[in-house]
């Protein structure tokens, strides 16, 4: 029996509200059955950005550089795992054996370098139309998204890009 994978929400796999699932067959196998899939439904996906907004204020205030640490964590797990995800990547895409571990440290290095990426957050002061005043410009976390992204050749460098390039 593959198995069943439900949805990761406030950091926990939890249930979807329904039933309906999508079987993750082996492009290369069509025999073969990677996983079982369930389907998020509208209700789900609020449940998921309630929780993402209740851990948002404590996010946007910690600072850039334990948020890089944070992601050079995850890229180093990656690169740790890199082969058992490999073999996932290649069971899940049709990405060849030789291949497919690279994407797993190709998205380990995507990570480590938006952790770069965050130690480089400037802000700008451009002059206001008031000559006296001088306008601030900062960037920093606004808030929660949900993103939807298609599941092609590179999947995890996929999800990489919609959570590590937030900051």
């Amino acid at each position: 029996m593959p198995d069943r994978y439900g949805l990761f929400i406030g950091g926990e796999w939890v249930s979807a509200s329904g039933d309906e699932t999508i079987p993750v067959v082996n492009p290369c196998d069509v025999d073969e059955t990677v996983g079982v899939a369930s389907v998020a439904s509208e209700q789900d996906v609020d449940r998921a950005v309630g929780s993402a907004r209740e851990v948002f204020l404590a996010w946007r205030e910690t600072p850039a550089k334990e948020r890089g640490e944070m992601m050079h964590a995850v890229a180093d797990a990656l690169r740790e795992h890199k082969d058992e995800l490999g073999e996932l990547v290649r069971r899940e895409t049709g990405r060849i054996a030789k291949e497919a571990p690279g994407e797993v440290t190709g998205t380990a290095g995507l990570f480590d370098y938006f952790a770069e990426e965050a130690l480089r957050l400037r802000g700008s002061v451009a002059q206001a139309d008031d000559r006296d005043r001088m306008v601030l410009i900062l960037k920093e976390p606004v808030g929660v998204v949900a993103a939807i992204a298609p599941w092609l050749r590179l999947p995890a460098r996929l999800a990489c890009r919609r959570v590590s390039s937030m900051w």
